[in-house]
């Protein structure tokens, strides 16, 4: 069986860096076999779970994930939803073959569409902020935060789940936001 791991392989990464998964919920593990260790599958995501990432990845831009070759790893994200038809045909699609991804969601879809953010959560895929409007211009500081911090309250209210992953739209770095997220000690993840 291969494993599915969320966010360019940071949920297994951070796993293997001793990253600590709070919840009241228990998380499912399977067992995976890495070249010096022992390590678990990357969390189940359910509400009220926080995953806390590894403090050395508070505030860093994350390109890749340095993985041992001989693991058999792909990473699957998702972008721009929560959409009802587009991001229900993936669920489905993820369901049918027992694999988890990482969804970045979008604010103002996430608004209109909460159910569909909440089967994320409950099919156990892991929630990453993507802003409120998906802009790619300049923003100032402030938009910049509103932009985040309008998500992530929106993201916790609606999901339960508390997120420190940061995904910028179209990868745009120097718009502002990433310099924003990591002020919050997010992985922004690439």
């Amino acid at each position: 069986m291969a494993t599915i791991a969320g966010s360019l392989g940071i949920s297994l990464l951070l796993l293997k860096t001793g990253s600590n998964v709070s919840t009241t919920h228990k998380l499912e593990h399977q067992p995976l076999r890495s070249s010096n260790q022992t390590i678990a599958s990357p969390p189940i995501a359910t509400p009220n779970t926080t995953f806390e990432v590894p403090q050395q990845f508070h505030s860093q831009t994350i390109y890749q994930a340095k993985l041992n070759p001989t693991e058999k790893v792909i990473a699957l994200t998702f972008d721009d939803g929560p959409w009802p038809k587009t991001t229900a045909q993936v669920l489905a699609i993820l369901k049918e073959n027992n694999i988890k991804a990482t969804f970045f969601l979008v604010g103002q879809p996430l608004e209109s569409f909460p159910d569909i953010a909440k089967q994320v959560v409950a099919d156990g895929h892991a929630i990453g902020n993507h802003t409120w409007h998906h802009w790619y211009k300049m923003m100032s500081d402030e938009t910049a935060t509103t932009e985040i911090e309008y998500t992530s309250a929106l993201i916790y209210r609606i999901t339960g789940v508390k997120t420190s992953l940061f995904r910028p739209p179209g990868g745009f770095l120097k718009n502002g936001l990433a310099k924003y997220a990591k002020q919050r000690h997010d992985a922004v993840i690439m």
